[in-house]
């Protein structure tokens, strides 16, 4: 009860934010904030990590127009996409997967 209730949780969150970049193109406006970074840092994990590892499969980031726009356009920005290492993540995630069905 409690994931499904957090579960619902994120998924509000999303569904909030794709409105809010509906009007603004950063989360306060025209201006890239800390608040921006931030977000990427999940963003950027989400499809690759979150989704799968999570369970939280009920969309993909991909599948919200609005936020997969604007992690993408962050993600077009050389600092910003020098964070961004998607092998790395995968990784991660399968060793702790292969952890798990060791035990």
């Amino acid at each position: 009860e409690a994931y499904e209730k957090a579960y619902d949780h994120v998924f509000q969150i999303l569904d909030n934010l794709e409105k809010l970049l509906n009007d603004n193109r950063y989360l306060e406006g025209n201006e890239i904030t800390e608040e921006d970074k931030r977000l990427y840092d999940i963003l950027i994990r989400f499809d690759a990590v979150y989704y799968f590892k999570q369970r939280l499969n009920r969309k993909a980031l991909r599948d919200y127009d609005n936020l997969w726009n604007y992690a993408k356009e962050l993600y077009s920005i050389p600092e910003y996409k020098e964070f961004a290492d998607f092998p790395k993540y995968k990784q991660s995630y399968i060793r702790a997967f292969e952890r798990m069905l060791s035990r």
